[in-house]
């Protein structure tokens, strides 16, 4: 893997639904811009740390403004390197998943291996379609800026309805999981802008606070900027 910024332009760079096949070196870390990204605040009421397990999931070390650090597992993924705009990293483990570069919006390359994926080059703003196949997974339409659809079905995964700029709902099932209430001690906003989406606001079974239960999560209402509902599952998620 390979970032623009430190190591040069990509030496080929494919259109449409083509893959951009970035040259094999380390990920040095990217500073990521969805189009018009102004800040990303996330406010964990000064939680220094939140460990979360989720089946075995290793580490997540995600720094997002004040954030400091989340340790977040998902079934053995391995690592997954993600800088949002200040965001230093990000190490993930989703079923197998080695590692992942994600970079959007002149940063040139997505690097993922999900279960088998060995690389997925992901552009966004031009991109047309994606189709992307994760240990089983049938289809992936995405509606960002442009992408139309996604149907993203990952190890049972029924279907995933995403209000991003106009997409209507996402409804994601991890393993089986059946439902996820997703609350972090007493966060009150995410302010997220992803191509003009100015905040995100999380509701999870109505309340202000996000409280993240896992194995037996009831439900998760996701409000960003018109999102209806997002009914988040893993591990028996419906």
């Amino acid at each position: 893997m390979t970032c623009i910024q430190h190591h040069g332009p990509l030496p080929r760079y494919l259109h449409g639904t083509d893959i951009i096949r970035p040259e094999r070196k380390r990920f040095c870390g990217t500073s990521l811009c969805l189009n018009g990204i102004k800040e990303m605040a996330l406010c964990l009421d000064g939680i220094e740390e939140l460990p979360l397990c989720l089946d075995g999931v290793k580490e997540m070390a995600l720094c997002l403004n004040c954030i400091k650090e989340l340790a977040l597992c998902l079934d053995s993924v391995k690592e997954l390197a993600l800088c949002l705009d200040g965001v230093k990293k990000m190490a993930l483990c989703l079923d197998g998943v080695k590692e992942i570069a994600l970079c959007l919006d002149g940063v040139n390359e997505m690097a993922l291996c999900l279960n088998g994926v060995k690389e997925l080059a992901l552009c966004l703003d031009g991109i047309k379609r994606l189709a992307l196949c994760l240990n089983g997974i049938k289809g992936l339409a995405l509606c960002l800026d442009g992408i139309k659809e996604m149907a993203l079905c990952l190890n049972g995964i029924k279907g995933l309805a995403l209000c991003l700029n106009g997409i209507k709902e996402m409804a994601l099932c991890l393993n089986g999981i059946k439902e996820m209430a997703l609350c972090l001690n007493g966060i009150k906003e995410m302010a997220l802008c992803l191509n003009g989406v100015k905040e995100m606001a999380l509701c999870l079974n109505g309340k202000k606070e996000m409280a993240l239960c896992l194995n037996g999560i009831k439900e998760m209402a996701l409000c960003l900027n018109g999102l209806k509902e997002m009914s988040l599952c893993l591990n028996g998620i419906k």
